[in-house]
């Protein structure tokens, strides 16, 4: 017998696609006290989070504000587009954090810092 000449199946390298990425994402941010929205338009950025305001705001600020930040999520090996850096810039020129998470640990950090 001749040996195979694909790979085991146990060394083929893992693929996480974005789907996982984002699912993953949207659990996390739910059970950190936050909430997702699905952003459809050309070019826009994944998902848009919004987090309550925090203690700090509710104690001292006469009208606590909740806090908005745009996430654009991609597989370890996805690339933001041109028109996605394009929208990534002028929602930062408006003065909006984008976030652009890879991994499932940077999604971990991402939620750690609320």
């Amino acid at each position: 017998m001749q040996p195979s000449s694909r790979p085991h199946r146990r060394s083929l390298p893992v693929r996480i696609r974005e789907s996982k990425i984002e699912r993953y994402f949207m659990q996390q941010v739910t059970l950190h006290g936050g909430d997702t929205r699905k952003l459809r338009y050309f070019a826009a950025p994944d998902r848009m989070v919004i987090w309550p305001p925090d203690e700090f705001d509710k104690k001292y600020s006469a009208n606590p504000r909740p806090t908005i930040e745009f996430v654009e999520l991609k597989a370890p090996d996805g690339e933001v587009r041109v028109r996605q850096k394009r929208e990534h810039g002028r929602l930062r020129a408006l003065g909006c954090e984008v976030f652009v998470l890879y991994t499932k640990s940077q999604v971990n950090d991402y939620v750690a810092r609320r």
